[in-house]
């Protein structure tokens, strides 16, 4: 897929409705988001996305076109096994993943985001990985590879504004009196130039170099001697979707018999969306 505006802009009002987007390859934005969903539930997984023109993934609550709309909240996410390479598109880049909200009308979806077994290769300088905007209740991260390539330094995090709404205030109580998202966080791989790397991420891997098989020709799988090979989490925790341990590893390009790959099993696996290569 390419996108020339939304690439893929899903919108349902209908309680617990599911967008499942698997094995794909989205590269060459000319517009808009690669994905933009509304969705009360949504899985993104084993895909591969390459040069969005702004953000890979945008995943936002409902609208409240022409009055009160249905509300499906808490909305749920499950982002496993991805591979999101910012690329050199032309477009001005935004953050990789946008998490929450967009503004007054859609103050937040109120649910958890799952990000387990994804790399991020981030090129475009003054962007962020993870961005969360309005009212989010947890963003977990496990096993996920976070690379900086030729850009310096760059921000991995970053909670960015709330809209008030008529259900603020219940939400804020319901968390504790402070409406922040809970963070939590094990076993990823962060460059050593990211900031705004959250405090509450544990056994956190940080270096210069993954030691992937050939980054330049989008090889991304761990060598035997990466820092990645066999450094994953395991078991991890249940998605709200989905396990968050993916079966297959993306592909760039589209594969002649149509089939994903599967993805090796491990007794300890690597960190990131590939096993590490024999």
């Amino acid at each position: 897929s390419y996108s020339g505006g939304s690439g893929i802009y899903a919108h349902s009002r209908q309680p617990g409705t599911l967008l499942k987007i698997e094995n794909c390859y989205f590269h060459d934005g000319t517009g808009g988001y690669f994905i933009r969903s509304r969705n009360p539930r949504n899985l993104i997984r084993c895909n591969w996305f390459e040069g969005p023109y702004h953000s890979a993934v945008k995943i936002i609550n409902e609208l409240t076109w022409g009055g009160e709309a249905p509300d499906l909240r808490p909305m749920h996410t499950d982002i496993v096994g991805n591979v999101f390479d910012q690329g050199r598109s032309p477009g001005p880049k935004y953050d990789v993943l946008q998490l929450g909200a967009e503004g007054a009308e859609t103050p937040g979806t109120e649910g958890d985001f799952h990000v387990a077994h994804n790399l991020f290769v981030m090129t475009a300088k003054n962007t962020v990985a993870l961005r969360v905007n309005g009212n989010v209740d947890r963003l977990r991260a496990f096993n996920n590879v976070f690379l900086g390539v030729g850009i310096g330094k760059y921000k991995l995090y970053e909670r960015g504004p709330v809209w008030e709404d008529r259900r603020r205030e219940a939400f804020k109580r319901k968390r504790a009196g402070n409406g922040e998202p809970i963070i939590e966080g094990a076993n990823n791989w962060i460059s050593a130039d990211a900031l705004d790397v959250p405090g509450e991420f544990k056994d956190t891997i940080r270096g210069g170099n993954p030691k992937l098989v050939d980054p330049l020709k989008s090889d991304f799988r761990p060598r035997a001697d990466s820092p990645l090979a066999g450094a994953g989490m395991q078991p991890l925790p249940s998605g709200q979707i989905a396990d968050l341990t993916p079966e297959f590893e993306p592909r760039r390009g589209i594969p002649a018999d149509l089939k994903p790959t599967p993805r090796r099993k491990a007794a300890k696996p690597a960190v990131g969306p590939f096993e590490t290569a024999k």
